[in-house]
């Protein structure tokens, strides 16, 4: 309906006498303002914070601060900041949902080691970089993407997406891609437990040797929603000889919502 009014301006403007083409001008330049502002005002900011502790020591290792773009239920970005204990900045990565929830391009770059990846997606295929350290090679390959594609945080609106199913008990498998492998790996995720306040959900290879290798993925989302509380296993974060960091990160149950 937005655009035939638009249309509809245009006719009557291409009509118009001489005397009439300013204002008619002017109506179209408000209508396409108001348009603007419309969807403007249908996006909210959300931030959400996690506190990352090493599983081993306990020690908070840094904190991410997620800048959750969303129009109503859909999520559109995250902006995503890591921070030092002290303050520091320790890396940046945004997720642009876009043109798909579950296969988001990415960007991240940790400002610290060096290390960097990237996944964006063309007409018909999927190119990954890959850089684990400062010094090293940079690696690059085009994929192609499997029907059942899941591309980084992809995997929790995958969650929200099938919340039902799973906690109902159904498993799914998904093809996760593995920026560090340049390939796509096939994971299983399902429902472990659920208790009086949380609902334990689990991602992990389905390939036995991967999962001796990479582990899996410990997920406690609230009972009766998908929101996520802990993240326990691999984290995306790698210290300055390239190790991926082993950890549990905190997700307060709070968040900050602003209008955009």
């Amino acid at each position: 309906m937005q655009f035939t009014a638009v249309l509809v301006m245009y006719k009557n403007l291409s009509m118009a006498g001489a005397y009439n083409i300013m204002p008619l001008i002017s109506c179209v330049v408000c209508l396409f303002v108001f348009l603007l502002a419309g969807n403007a005002a249908l996006a909210e900011v959300k931030i959400r914070r996690g506190h990352a502790y090493d599983l081993k020591t306990e020690q908070l290792l840094y904190t991410e601060v997620h800048h959750e773009t969303w129009d109503g239920a859909t999520l559109l970005k995250d902006d995503v900041t890591y921070l030092l204990p002290d303050g520091g900045l320790l890396a940046s990565k945004t997720v642009d949902y876009t043109h798909s929830q579950l296969t988001p391009d990415f960007t991240l770059d940790n400002h610290l080691s060096g290390h960097y990846e990237m996944a964006r997606k063309t007409a018909d295929e999927l190119i990954v970089t890959f850089i684990r350290k400062t010094g090293d090679k940079t690696r690059t390959a085009r994929l192609t993407i499997p029907d059942n594609a899941l591309v980084d945080a992809g995997f929790d609106r995958l969650i929200a997406q099938h919340w039902d199913k799973l906690t109902a008990g159904e498993r799914i498998k998904k093809a996760f891609l593995v920026p560090s492998l340049l390939r796509f790996v096939t994971f299983r995720i399902y429902q472990q437990q659920a208790t009086d306040t949380l609902r334990r959900m689990v991602i992990e290879p389905d390939n036995f040797f991967v999962n001796l290798i990479a582990g899996k993925v410990v997920l406690d989302y609230a009972l009766t929603a998908p929101q996520l509380r802990r993240f326990t296993g691999i984290s995306n974060m790698r210290n300055q000889r390239g190790d991926n960091y082993r950890v549990s990160i905190i997700f307060p149950d709070e968040d900050t919502s602003s209008p955009r």
